[in-house]
Formats: C-alpha cells, structure tokens, sequence
C-alpha cells in the first residue's frame, strides 16, 4: 500500500488543481498498484476522483457516497471477495451515514470508529489471521489512509492511543521474549509453497470483458484481481509460473508495467531475519522519493549542505532502532564523494552500519534495486556493489559562465551547448542506453525536462526516456543509463 501511494503521489506531483491532482493520483496508483491491497487501494483514489469531478468541496454527505462508490469498484475487482481484509474495513466505513447537515468532524470521528472496529474483527472474519493472532494489515493501513484524511481535512491528529495495539505488537514481543515463536509458525499446516504475486498493467485494453478476463487468470493462479481504469486494466494474481500471465497480459493490450515478487523467498527471509535498511543519502526530496518507491530508506542533508550532517545521518540510523530479531543491519547508499565521506564516518561509528562505496544517483538506485531481502548482509553487499559498478550515469550541469548546459562522464567534460547531448550519446555504448533516465534539479522546471528529454529522443530515435523529478540543488540534471 505504501509503495502504491508513493507511485500515486510521484505521478500527482506536477498537477495544478485539486481534479487534476485526484486524476492524476488515480491513475498512479493503477501504475503503481502492488499486491492485493495496493489494487484495491487504487480504487478508492479512482473513487475520490469521481466524486471530486462531480462535487469539489469536501463534504460528509460527499464523502460517504464516494466510499460506497469504492466499495463497489473494489467488490468488482475481485473475483472471490474475502471478509476479514481491507474489503470489510472499507464496507464499514462506507455504511457511516452522512446528510448534508453532518458536522465534519463527527463524521470523520465515527468513520475512524467503525474503520477501527472493523480491523479488530478481522481475526474473526479469517482464519489465517485468529490462527497468526493478529489483525488484517490491509484494513489496517486503510485505517491509517482515513487517519491522514482527519488530519487534512480537520488540521488536527485524531486519538491513535488505542491503534497500535490493533497490530498487537506489545503481545508479539512478550511471545517472541518468552520464546513462543513468530505469527507465521502459530499457523497450522501453511502452504507448502506460494509461489510469484504478479502486479501487471495494460494499457489499451479498455474494451476488454472483465467477466472473461477474470476466468481466464483464474485458470493461471489465485487470488485474482482485475481492475480497469481509463484506459488501463490492472491484473494480481498469485501464480507458480509469471510467464503465461505475461504473455496474456500482452495480448489484451500493451504491458505498461509489472512487479513480480517471490513470495516464498519473502516468506523464507520473513521466518529467519529482519530484512535489513536500505538507507540511500538523496540530495534532493524527488529523489528521496524514488529511493522510497523501491522499498529503500532516504535521508536528505541540511538546507545548503551537500549531505547530511554526521549528527543528523547518526539520528536516522538510530531511529530504525532494533528488530524483533535484534539490531537492524543498515546497507548505506551515498550517491555522492561529499555524502561517502559523512557515510564513512557513519559506518566507522555504528556496528551494524554497511558501507557501499558508491559515488553517484545512478550507481546507488542500482544497488537499491539490486536488494534481495532473501540473502543475507554479505552476499547484498556483494550483489548491491556489483550492480552499483554496472550502472551507467552522466551529468549535464550549468557552466560557470554563460549558464550553458555541459555534459559529465566519468569525471570528464565531454561538451558544452550543443554539442552536449551528441558527445554524450556519443561516449554512452549503444548496449547501455535503450532507457535513459532524466532527474532534473531544483532549478529546472518540468517543461524545460520535457524539451531536453524530446532532444535526446531527436537525436538518439531508439531511446526511450523517462523523466522524474529529483531537485538536487546541482546538477541541473543526473542521468542513468540503462
């Protein structure tokens, strides 16, 4: 769910009106969607965008007729509906009743009521759940979406004294010190294997029947979702092979995006450690962002430094605390020689710290994808700095008179102006740039993003750009090859 909003949020992030933003975070979640709760999260943003198209105001009565609205999106989604997940939580909080004479926060106060009545129930609802002693995490973390809209729309925190313990984690740590093991082994006679959760995104596949869509996923895996939106079509399922699902995917239309995850290895490494912190130092709040989109950690530095104090690196370090299993490994990702020089000294201060030498954005977001949460410190180490050694990435910054663009490769000027982007096609091997991707710094603007990214298409057809906010103060522009 949080990686789903982070897509939502990013794809939002250059929307100028309250309608333009709700679309635009529809749409990035059905982009972004990750596992069952992600899909079905995604339909809530595509409801809230359908009721801010018809009413702009914010309203009880409002509100409650776009959560009956979700309900009805999320329960099509889904082929076999499950009481005891986010679906109950969501019902629930729809069947608040709301008039125009409501008071908001009345309103919102009984919706955060029943939401959190709801969770608590889960574990009666779902047998896997009573079995484990806990509560559904998807209902949870939509008990925390509706927490966020209290504090937006009222100013203020609601009471959450009470919620943490919905996810009994006092309990767990009193069974774990008493030695009576994890949730996942109060569970009786589990699956053997769980195989491949599969997110797919298809575009051009609006006139698609869902009815018939639905079977034939059925006929590949389990726990299936299809969720249209616009021109998009959002598939889940729990597969034991991706490819058939891939390829059924690509003739409905044209793939768009997909995430496969391998559940048992998520379920091995869940049973035998913590997964480690993947903690990147991101110059710049787009790029912290992105670093978040792929499961990492990000620290920013102080306004007009380079990187984070050693003060302030030392506190996010710290505030990860120790796991249920003990201290948290903490894999630290610099991006720059400036960031690796406060990271050095961070590693030389914190046991549980490892270093990647890594001297650039594109190396670190490399190594960042490369984080398998299955191996252990060493072998990440191993395959992070790996991937962080293969990564290909250029600079354009401003040149010190006369405001030119000039091209960076390996610490060597390549060209300035115009002849910028040819001689840095021209350094860049034809085998390492079918992606190029375009952070651009805090003092671009989205359209003059666009303009460079149409340039570098001009010049190099074949290329595919992205573009992505980063707002690194400098340089005007990283770019990662791929």
């Amino acid at each position: 769910m949080l990686a789903t909003l982070r897509r939502a949020l990013q794809h939002a992030d250059e929307a100028t009106t309250p309608v333009q933003a709700s679309q635009q975070l529809a749409v990035g979640a059905v982009l972004g969607a990750r596992g069952n709760s992600g899909v079905l999260l995604a339909q809530l943003l595509r409801a809230g965008a359908e009721a801010l198209e018809a009413d702009s105001e914010p309203r009880p009565e409002s509100v409650a007729r776009m959560l009956r609205r979700a309900v009805e999106l999320a329960y099509e989604a889904a082929s076999h509906p499950v009481e005891g997940t986010l679906l109950s939580v969501l019902r629930a909080a729809a069947d608040v009743p709301a008039s125009a004479s409501s008071a908001p926060d009345a309103y919102l106060l009984e919706l955060l009521w029943q939401a959190r009545a709801a969770v608590a129930r889960t574990p009666d609802q779902l047998a896997v759940l009573r079995q484990a002693q806990v509560v559904d995490a998807g209902g949870y973390g939509l008990l925390l979406v509706f927490r966020g809209w209290h504090r937006a729309w009222l100013d203020r925190d609601a009471d959450t004294s009470a919620d943490t313990e919905l996810l009994g984690l006092v309990a767990l740590r009193q069974r774990l010190a008493a030695g009576h093991g994890h949730p996942s082994e109060l569970v009786a006679a589990p699956p053997a294997e769980y195989g491949y959760c599969v997110s797919v995104v298809v575009r051009g596949a609006a006139g698609a029947n869902l009815e018939e869509v639905r079977r034939r996923v059925e006929q590949l895996g389990s726990s299936v979702l299809a969720a249209p939106a616009d021109d998009l079509l959002s598939l889940h399922a729990h597969v034991e092979d991706p490819g058939p699902l891939l390829a059924y995917a690509g003739q409905l239309g044209i793939v768009e995006r997909h995430e496969i995850t391998n559940i048992d290895s998520q379920t091995a490494a869940g049973e035998t450690a913590q997964r480690a912190v993947v903690l990147a130092l991101a110059p710049g709040a787009g790029l912290a962002a992105v670093f978040r989109s792929l499961g990492a950690e990000a620290v920013l530095p102080g306004a007009g430094l380079p990187a984070p104090t050693l003060g302030e690196l030392l506190r996010t370090i710290d505030g990860f605390g120790t796991g249920l299993g003990g201290s948290r490994e903490v894999l630290l990702l610099p991006g720059s020689a400036a960031a690796r020089v406060v990271a050095a000294e961070a590693a030389g201060q914190r046991a549980n710290v490892s270093l990647l030498a890594i001297e650039s954005i594109p190396a670190a977001i490399a190594a960042a994808l490369a984080y398998r949460p299955e191996q252990g410190t060493a072998a990440n180490v191993e395959s992070m700095a790996a991937a962080a050694e293969a990564a290909s990435g250029a600079e354009l910054r401003r040149a010190p008179e006369g405001g030119e663009l000039q091209a960076w490769l390996g610490g060597r000027l390549l060209g300035t102006g115009e002849a910028a982007l040819p001689a840095l096609l021209a350094a860049v091997p034809e085998g390492q740039r079918d992606l190029a991707t375009l952070y651009y710094g805090a003092g671009v603007t989205q359209a003059e993003a666009h303009k460079l990214g149409a340039s570098f298409q001009a010049l190099a057809p074949g290329l595919e750009v992205e573009i992505l906010r980063g707002d690194q103060p400098e340089p005007a522009y990283i770019i990662a090859f791929e």
